[in-house]
């Protein structure tokens, strides 16, 4: 029987082809039941001597599991997390560029209910102050299609069981047009810790986008803030 997971990761390690903290997430996200359900498989079977063969091999991968996050944590120097939680300020995130397509930005604004014709109707939007159809003012979230380097959980080493969207804050500088190129360019402003009143304690991490249109123009400044509770929120 050739079980995946914990294994694939350190291969994966050694290989070089995964950061020790892309690693960690994995092995933290890695799910029991991927195992468990060999046990299930062979129930029918009738076989005691054969069930409890594999599920000693639930266990000893459990142990694995365990053992990889142990060793990872303490390359690191931490038991509980990568690295202590003000040291991730400041950490860039790798630049990227996003093409402002005109369909896109109709799909947009369809899926978010909005009619306003400045979005659509490219004769009627020649007319206005903008010249041009105009990106809605949220559009910039659909930078996750286009950025590169992890999504924000992974790299500030949160536990994505337990992480929530906490704002999402907007400043213009000018207006975004169908046909621009933007330069995003990120890093993370700020964390911090707070003591939860359910969920124990709960790290923030804010997240800042700029982003540059294709005359290299500041257009537009983003921020995202993202909380991890404790554990589990309990009533």
């Amino acid at each position: 029987m050739k079980i995946k997971g914990i294994a694939d990761i350190e291969e994966k390690i050694k290989s070089k082809r995964i950061s020790k903290e892309r690693a960690l997430y994995l092995a933290k996200d890695f799910e029991d039941s991927t195992l468990e359900q060999y046990s299930y498989q062979f129930v029918k079977a009738d076989d005691l001597a054969f069930q409890n063969l594999v599920q000693e091999i639930i266990n000893q991968t459990k142990e694995h599991r365990k053992k990889l996050i142990k060793k990872l944590c303490h390359e690191k120097g931490k038991e509980d997390k990568i690295m202590p939680i003000q040291d991730l300020i400041g950490k860039e995130i790798p630049t990227f560029e996003m093409p402002i397509e005109r369909g896109k930005i109709r799909e947009f604004a369809a899926a978010i209910g909005d009619d306003n014709p400045i979005y659509y109707d490219l004769e009627y939007a020649k007319k206005t102050k903008f010249g041009g159809i105009l990106a809605p003012p949220t559009f910039t979230t659909t930078k996750s299609f286009w950025r590169i380097g992890g999504t924000n959980q992974e790299i500030a080493g949160l536990d994505n069981r337990f992480v929530l969207h906490g704002e999402e804050e907007y400043e213009y500088f000018a207006p975004i047009l169908a046909g621009d190129t933007l330069t995003c360019k990120g890093r993370i402003a700020d964390a911090y810790e707070k003591p939860g009143k359910r969920g124990g304690k709960m790290i923030f991490v804010v997240f800042e986008f700029n982003f540059f249109n294709q005359r290299k123009e500041k257009v537009l400044t983003s921020r995202s803030t993202l909380i991890q509770t404790g554990g589990v929120v309990k009533e």
